[in-house]
């Protein structure tokens, strides 16, 4: 026998459950037309004209929202090079950029700065560096910096004798989407 309470909470449990799914069902339906109205705003939206405008990736990619996309840049010094400050495992190095340099390149004493054991590596290679030929070791860096950008599993090498200055080279800069060196700046885009 079902008493007038029992049947008023039977009432109020389906009332609830009617208003949960309407709720659910209406945030659903708004969550779906942002998305499409973003989608809408953003594929519309005409890219801006002259050196800022959005370029096509290296690879190719047609991303839906890549001309939102981010770029860096650094001005040459008087001596003609272009010095970029990073970071390698938390460790603050300066490098110089070299496009004649095929990798990343680190002096010994950046490497032990950056926290790489050198002698633990295997300076098996040899390579032409900006003081001359000499020995290197094939590192990984798990994680560098520069400015707002991380980049994880970075390849390089350090070499067995000292260099004026770490070097970011042409394997580095292809890491990104496009880069350009002209007029005194060096823009990178990603």
């Amino acid at each position: 026998m079902t008493t007038a309470m029992d049947r008023e909470r039977v009432k109020a449990e389906v009332g609830t459950g009617r208003m949960m799914r309407f709720t659910v069902r209406v945030a659903a339906g708004v969550l779906a037309l942002t998305g499409i109205v973003a989608w809408f705003a953003v594929s519309h939206t005409p890219a801006p004209a002259g050196p800022t405008a959005a370029r096509t990736s290296a690879a190719g990619s047609g991303d839906l929202f890549y001309h939102a996309s981010h770029e860096m840049s650094f001005h040459r010094g008087g001596d003609g090079l272009y010095r970029v400050d990073a970071e390698i495992n938390e460790r603050q190095i300066r490098f110089v950029v070299d496009t004649g340099v095929p990798a990343v390149m680190l002096s010994p004493d950046d490497a032990r700065a950056a926290g790489i054991d050198i002698d633990k590596l295997n300076f098996s290679a040899r390579a032409v560096t900006p003081s001359g030929e000499m020995r290197v070791a094939s590192v990984i860096i798990p994680m560098m910096t520069l400015n707002q950008l991380t980049l994880f599993n970075v390849t390089g090498v350090v070499t067995d004798g000292p260099l004026p200055a770490s070097v970011l080279g042409a394997g580095f800069l292809k890491r990104f989407d496009s880069y350009d060196m002209r007029e005194g700046e060096l823009v990178l885009r990603w």
